[in-house]
């Protein structure tokens, strides 16, 4: 699903059974901030703490693709 960053949260809001969110975009500070949004809204406030929950680099994820896929 591809979605525009003002209809994020209600998106996520709507279908809290995303498996995989791939966020990109060239401001960074956005896109870790879109992603604590995203794991608060699917999981709450205490999601990183109880859920494995794994967030890549595009760098990381560009160098070793094998290490996503191991990841779900």
């Amino acid at each position: 699903m591809k979605i525009q960053l003002q209809k994020f949260k209600e998106k996520i809001e709507n279908n809290k059974s995303i498996p995989v969110i791939l966020l990109c975009g060239s401001n960074q500070h956005e896109i870790m901030d879109k992603c604590d949004e995203a794991a608060n809204l699917i999981c709450g406030p205490q999601a990183e703490e109880e859920m494995r929950i794994s967030k890549f680099n595009e760098s990381a994820l560009l160098k070793d693709t094998q290490n996503f896929y191991s990841k779900i």
